[in-house]
């Protein structure tokens, strides 16, 4: 018997080509994924948000005739731990005259494409029927320009909010019909 080794026994390059093209696939999946997958300011934070963010705040201005509330954007500084949608309502709310400094969105719970809103209990107090209607435009814009969110319900105490004043909150409300689209 010899020990010499035939071109049965030596490995050829069938294998390193093997492992070569499974290489590049899982590459070319990376590079993919990466340059198409999908983008993180699709998904609404759900708290915890990176300090320095920046989270666009509506505050509403009202035209010179007086008659219809148009809204300006305005940035603002996300704080650290702060959910997207909570300081932007919360932004929003603080420049109301009619809104007490202790009314609040508290927390935020995301629920499909819905956004459970939880308001302290100083949100519902008496507004006027344009005070009502501007509150609640100005709260949907708020959750429009920093999400991609399709309804939100208004909640207080853990409890549905059924109405603010003349306006009917009962059930989700959708974003793209107080936003007049």
């Amino acid at each position: 018997m010899s020990s010499r080794k035939t071109k049965k026994d030596t490995p050829g390059a069938g294998p390193l080509i093997v492992m070569g093209v499974l290489a590049a696939v899982v590459l070319g999946g990376l590079i993919y994924y990466v340059k198409f997958g999908p983008p993180a300011d699709l998904a609404p934070s759900s708290g915890g948000a990176q300090a320095g963010k920046s989270v666009m705040v509506n505050v509403p201005v009202a035209k010179v005739d007086g008659a219809d509330t148009t809204f300006n954007t305005e940035s603002q500084e996300l704080p650290a731990g702060t959910d997207v949608i909570e300081a932007s309502v919360n932004g929003f709310l603080a420049t109301i005259p009619a809104v007490q400094p202790e009314a609040r969105l508290i927390a935020v719970n995301y629920e499909g494409e819905n956004a459970e809103l939880q308001f302290s209990s100083n949100f519902r107090q008496t507004y006027g029927t344009d005070d009502e209607s501007m509150i609640v435009r100005g709260i949907m814009k708020a959750v429009a320009s920093n999400s991609k969110v399709k309804t939100v319900t208004f909640t207080e105490g853990g409890k549905p909010i059924e109405s603010l004043g003349s306006i009917d909150l009962t059930g989700p409300q959708s974003v793209q019909d107080w936003m007049g689209g």
